[in-house]
C-alpha cells in the first residue's frame, strides 16, 4: 500500500478556459497538462500534436556537421570506418542506424560491440587496439565514450581518429577526439537536449543523407524509436516525438529482422505502444548481450531476408525465455538467503552475495528485490576472487552516492542515483559493506520511505466519466514514458467483487466494480487478495486502458495500488488519530469474521459516525441500535447482536445500559471487537478552549466553519461564494467528493456539520482553524472535524463566530424536539379513541390535527418525534407512503405506558443534558 499524493496547479479557472479554447482540448486534458508543468500554449501545442516537421534540423546539434564532414571525406579517401557501440537496445539501434546510412552511401562500415562479461561498458584499451591491429582509420562510438578519456587517447597515439557520438552525461575533462556530437554539450536545455543514443545517430544520418533525397528518414525512426523507449530517457521534446512517430512507422517497418521480431511476440497488424516495446521487443534484443553477445541481437537487425530474420528472432525469444527462467532461479535464491538470514533486512540498504549467480541478468534480480523490500538492494556475483556488483535503489536512497562511499575498495564503478555497477576483490568485501552501511546511518543521507511519494494522482475520475471521449483526450498524452507518466487516476469508495487470482503462477489480482462491472487487474499484486475486499469500500489507484481482444474492445482498470477508503492518501504516520485507529481495529476485527460494538455517548454522535461508517464499509455491514430506529427493525438488529454476525453494530448509550447490560448479552467476552466512545471523547473534549472571534472577514489556510442551520449556511454562503459547502446532503459520496475538493485546494473554506471529515486537513501536517458558526449540541459533535489535532496533547482552540442568542435557540430546538410526557398521552388518547384501525393523512391534515388536539402550532419534527416514541412503545405503527401517512393503532385505549421505556425519550434528554454542559462551559469560557 503506497502513498499518493495529488497534483495541484495555481492556474485561475479562466487561465484554464483559454487553454483548453487554444488547444481545443477538454478541461480535463488541461488540468492534467498543467499539473504537469505545462502551461505555455505552444509548448502544449507541441506536446499534443507535435510532428516530424517539428524536429530540429540535424545541424542544430552540436557536433553534428563537422561529424559528418569528416566521415565524409573519410569515405572520399578510402579509409576503414568502424562503429562502437554498446551492449544495450540503445547501442544495438544506434550502430545498426549508422551502419544502414553507411550502405545508403554506397560503403560497408564495420562494427564493434564489447562482450559484457570480459570487456565490460564503453571503450576498452584491448578493444582499442584490436581496432587499431586491424587497419581501421576512423573510429565512432555510438551510445558511449564521451567518459572514455584515456581509451581516446590511446586511439589517437595508436594513429586512428575518433568521434564520439554520445547522450549521457559529460564530465568535468572530455576525451580529446576529433568530434564530440553529445546533445549534453549544449548550454541550454533544448527540444534535443534529453536524445537517447539512437537518437544522436539518427541526427548524424540525416546529416549523412541529406544529399540523397530519395533516403526517407522515416525508415529509420523505428529503430530509433525502440532505443528511445527502451533507453528509458524522457519522453518529451524531440524523443517524444521520434516516439510517437516511431511507433506507428514500426507497423510498417522496412527492416525484415524488426518484422520478424514483432511477429515472434505475435505484434504483427496492431497499434504498437510502448508496453509492447519495454515488455516485449526490448527484453528479447538485451537478452543476446545479458546471457551471450549482443552481435546476435543486431545480426537480427541486419538480417537481408525473411527466413534469416525469422530464425534469429525465434532464437532471441528462446534466449529470454531463459534469461527470464536464470532471473527467477536468482531471485528465489536471494530470497531464501534472506528468509534465513533475518538480519539482511536491517536499515535501509540489503547487501547480498554468491559464487552462482549469473551477473548478466542480476541486475533484474536487484530490481525485483528492491521493489519487493522497499530497500536498494547490491548484489555481489563471484567468480573466485573477483566480483562484480549490480545496485538498485528505490526514491530517497542515492545509490551511486553510498558506492562511491566504498570507491577505494573498488576496481572500476559507475552509474547514478537509482541504479549502479562495480567490480570489486574479494579481500575488499567486508570493508566495503562496513563502509556502505557506515554512510546509511549519517543523518540525511537516507529519505526515510514513509516520506516518499509513490504515485502521483493526476485527477479524480468516476466511472461514468469513462467514455470515449475520455479516451480520445488520454489518446493525445501517448505515448507514455520517462517524464511524461501514463495518467494516474484516483477513484472513490468503489466496492470490489468477483475477486480472483490469475496468471500461470496465479500471481495477477483480477475483480471488476460492482457499479458497471468493468474489468481490473493488478498485475503481480497476488498478495492484494484477502477477506477486506468485500467489508469495505476501496480507493484505487489506476491506468485507464482499452483492451482490445479479437474484434472486441473493452475498457479495463490497471490497479497499480489499493487502500480501504478509510486509509488518508497519503499513509505517513497516523497512529494516534483516534478515529484511524478505530477504523484500523474495525477492519481488522471484521476481517477475523469478529463483530464490532461502539457505543456512543449521544444519538447525534451515533449518527454522524453511521454516515461516515457507511461511506467506508459496506451498506449491510453498518447496523443501528438505538430508539430512533422503528421498533420491528430494532429487534431484528438486536437478534444480530446476540448472534454475534459480522457487522458494525452502533449503539446509543442509553440502548446500551437499559438494554445490552440487562440482557444475556456479555459483549466484552463475547469475542466481540468493542469500543466505547464514552470515555475516549470526554477526554478529548476537556481540550477544547473556545475563542470569541464574532466575524469572520478572511481565513486560515484550509479553515473549516461548523454551523448546523440553515439561515447560518446562506449568511456564509452569500459572503463566501468560493466556499465550499458540505452540508445538506444525506448521500456520503456526495459529502466525500466535496471534502476531498476541500482537501485538494490549498487556501480552503469548508462550510460542515462534521460528518465524514476524518484527515481533513491531510497529511503529513495539520493546518487551518475551525471556527463555529452555530453552537454545538455537544462538544462530540466537533470531535470529528478535530480528530487529526487529536494526535497533539495540547489546547485546541475553537473560534466562536455566534452571538449569545443561538445558545438559546438550541435549547429552544432541543426543547421542542423532545415531548414531555402530557403530549405523548393527550396525542395516543385521541388517536386510541378513533374506532378505525388505521388512519390516514396528508402532511398538512396530520399538522392541522395536532394543532387541534394540542391547542398551539406545532412543528413537523415534534410531530414526527411523538410518533415515533409512540410507535418504539408498540402503540401504533407509522407507515409514510409518498404524502401520505398511515397511523395504525395498536393497543387499546386503556393500555398502560411508561414514556422513560421509550429509548429515543431518553436519548432525547440525554442531548438536553448534554447540550446544558456545553452552553454553560460557553458562558463561562467568554464571560457572556
Amino acid at each position: 500500500m503506497g502513498r499518493w499524493q495529488h497534483r495541484k496547479h495555481n492556474e485561475t479557472n479562466e487561465f484554464i478556459k483559454g487553454f483548453c479554447d487554444e488547444l481545443k482540448i477538454s478541461e480535463f486534458l488541461a488540468n492534467i497538462l498543467i499539473n504537469r508543468g505545462i502551461t505555455n500554449i505552444e509548448e502544449a501545442r507541441l506536446f499534443l500534436y507535435g510532428s516530424l516537421e517539428d524536429l530540429s534540423l540535424p545541424e542544430q546539434l552540436p557536433g553534428v556537421t563537422e561529424a559528418a564532414q569528416m566521415i565524409k571525406t573519410a569515405i572520399a579517401g578510402g579509409q576503414k570506418i568502424v562503429v562502437y557501440g554498446d551492449y544495450d537496445v540503445d547501442g544495438i539501434c544506434s550502430v545498426f542506424i549508422l551502419l544502414k546510412a553507411f550502405e545508403f552511401l554506397g560503403i560497408r562500415g564495420d562494427y564493434y560491440i564489447p562482450d559484457r562479461f570480459s570487456e565490460g561498458y564503453g571503450l576498452n584499451d584491448s578493444a582499442v587496439r584490436k581496432l587499431s591491429a586491424a587497419g581501421y582509420d576512423l573510429l565512432i562510438t555510438v551510445d558511449c565514450g564521451v567518459t572514455s578519456v584515456a581509451e581516446v587517447d590511446l586511439a589517437l597515439e595508436l594513429g586512428m581518429k575518433v568521434i564520439i557520438t554520445d547522450h549521457h552525461n559529460p564530465r568535468e575533462i572530455l576525451p580529446s577526439a576529433q568530434v564530440l556530437v553529445n546533445p549534453k554539450l549544449q548550454v541550454n536545455q533544448t527540444q534535443n537536449y534529453y536524445l537517447a543514443g539512437a537518437g544522436v545517430a539518427l541526427k548524424l544520418a540525416q546529416m549523412l543523407l541529406g544529399e540523397i533525397p530519395e533516403v526517407s528518414m522515416k525508415c529509420f525512426l523505428d529503430v530509433a524509436a525502440l532505443a528511445t523507449i527502451a533507453d528509458i530517457v524522457p519522453l518529451t521534446g524531440e524523443n517524444r516525438i521520434i516516439a510517437k512517430e516511431g511507433l506507428i512507422q514500426m507497423k510498417h517497418s522496412a527492416w525484415p529482422g524488426l518484422r520478424a521480431l514483432l511477429n515472434k511476440k505475435t505484434l504483427t497488424d496492431k497499434e504498437i505502444d510502448i508496453r509492447d516495446v519495454g515488455f516485449g521487443l526490448a527484453p528479447c534484443i538485451n537478452a543476446a548481450g545479458r546471457l551471450r553477445h549482443a552481435n546476435l541481437a543486431l545480426e537480427l537487425l541486419l538480417a537481408g531476408d525473411e527466413q534469416e530474420a525469422l530464425l534469429k528472432a525465434e532464437e532471441l525469444v528462446a534466449m529470454n525465455e531463459l534469461r527470464k527462467q536464470i532471473e527467477n532461479n536468482i531471485y528465489l535464491q536471494a530470497s531464501d538467503i534472506v528468509n534465513m538470514n533475518p538480519e539482511t533486512l536491517d536499515g535501509e540498504i540489503m547487501i547480498l552475495d554468491s559464487e552462482d549467480w549469473h551477473h548478466g541478468v542480476f541486475g533484474i534480480t536487484a530490481s525485483r528485490l528492491s521493489k519487493a523490500t522497499g530497500k536498494a538492494v547490491i548484489l555481489v556475483s563471484w567468480e573466485g576472487e573477483r566480483g562484480r556488483g549490480t545496485a538498485r535503489s528505490r526514491k530517497g536512497i542515492d545509490i551511486f552516492a553510498a558506492i562511491n562511499e566504498g570507491s577505494a575498495y573498488l576496481q572500476r564503478f559507475g552509474g547514478h542515483k537509482m541504479a549502479a555497477g562495480f567490480v570489486i576483490e574479494k579481500k575488499n568485501y567486508a570493508l566495503f559493506v562496513e563502509t556502505v552501511k557506515r554512510w546509511e546511518k549519517k543523518p540525511g543521507n537516507i529519505i526515510p520511505d514513509e516520506d516518499m511519494t509513490d504515485f502521483q494522482i493526476d485527477a479524480f475520475i468516476e466511472t461514468n466519466q469513462i467514455n470515449e471521449s475520455l479516451f480520445k483526450n488520454l489518446n493525445l498524452l501517448k505515448p507514455f514514458g520517462e517524464d511524461n507518466p501514463e495518467p494516474v487516476f484516483m477513484m472513490r469508495q468503489e466496492k470490489i467483487v468477483y475477486p480472483e487470482l490469475v496468471g500461470k503462477e496465479k500471481e495477477h489480482l483480477k475483480f471488476k466494480l460492482s457499479g458497471n462491472m468493468i474489468d481490473c487487474v493488478s498485475f503481480n499484486q497476488a498478495g492484494m487478495i484477502s477477506l477486506t475486499l468485500s467489508i469495505c469500500y476501496h480507493d484505487l489507484a489506476v491506468n485507464i486502458r482499452e483492451n482490445h481482444y479479437y474484434e472486441r474492445v473493452r475498457t479495463q482498470l490497471n490497479v497499480l495500488d489499493l487502500k480501504p477508503s478509510w486509509l488518508p492518501d497519503y499513509t505517513k504516520k497516523f497512529s494516534g488519530d483516534m478515529t484511524f485507529d478505530m477504523l484500523k481495529q474495525i477492519n481488522a476485527d471484521l476481517a477475523r469474521k469478529k463483530p464490532v460494538a461502539l457505543v456512543f455517548p449521544s444519538l447525534k454522535m451515533l449518527l454522524k459516525y453511521k454516515q461516515m461508517l457507511e461511506n467506508f464499509f459496506s451498506l449491510s455491514i453498518v447496523i443501528e441500535l438505538h430508539g430512533k430506529i422503528i421498533r420491528s427493525q430494532l429487534l431484528n438488529n438486536l437478534e444480530k447482536l446476540k448472534n454475534r454476525t459480522g457487522h458494525i453494530f452502533l449503539i446509543s448509550a442509553v440502548f446500551w445500559k437499559e438494554n445490552i447490560l440487562k440482557q444475556d448479552v456479555n459483549i466484552t467476552s463475547a469475542g466481540y471487537g468493542f469500543h466505547n466512545f464514552a470515555d475516549e471523547a470526554q477526554m478529548f473534549m476537556k481540550r477544547i478552549e473556545w475563542q470569541n472571534y464574532t466575524a469572520l472577514t478572511g481565513w486560515e489556510q484550509n479553515s473549516i466553519v461548523y454551523l448546523n442551520r440553515p439561515s447560518t449556511l446562506q449568511r456564509f454562503q452569500n459572503a463566501n461564494p468560493q466556499a465550499i459547502v458540505d452540508l445538506g446532503s444525506d448521500y456520503s459520496a456526495t459529502r466525500y467528493s466535496r471534502q476531498m475538493v476541500f482537501r485538494q485546494s490549498r487556501n480552503g473554506l469548508l462550510l460542515t456539520d462534521g460528518c465524514l471529515l476524518p484527515d481533513v486537513f491531510g497529511y503529513p501536517e495539520c493546518t487551518g482553524t475551525v471556527y463555529c458558526a452555530d453552537p454545538p449540541f455537544d462538544k462530540r459533535e466537533l470531535f470529528l472535524i478535530l480528530s487529526a489535532e487529536a494526535r497533539n496533547n495540547c489546547v485546541i482552540p475553537v473560534k466562536v463566530l455566534f452571538a449569545r442568542e443561538a445558545l438559546e435557540f438550541n435549547s429552544d430546538f432541543l426543547r421542542k424536539q423532545c415531548p414531555d410526557e402530557k403530549i405523548v398521552r393527550a396525542i395516543w388518547e385521541e388517536l386510541s379513541s378513533t374506532r378505525r384501525s388505521a388512519i390516514t393523512f396528508e402532511k398538512q391534515q396530520l399538522l392541522a390535527y395536532f394543532r387541534q388536539v394540542l391547542q398551539r402550532p406545532v412543528k413537523w419534527l415534534e410531530i414526527v418525534n411523538i410518533i415515533r416514541i409512540l410507535e418504539e412503545l408498540n402503540l401504533c405503527i407509522f407507515v409514510k407512503k409518498g404524502s401520505i401517512i398511515e397511523i395504525k393503532v395498536k393497543q387499546p385505549r386503556d393500555h398502560y405506558f411508561d414514556i422513560n421505556d421509550s429509548y429515543y425519550f431518553q436519548e432525547l434528554l440525554t442531548e438536553i443534558a448534554d447540550y446544558s454542559f456545553i452552553k454553560e462551559e460557553i458562558l463561562h469560557y467568554l464571560n457572556w
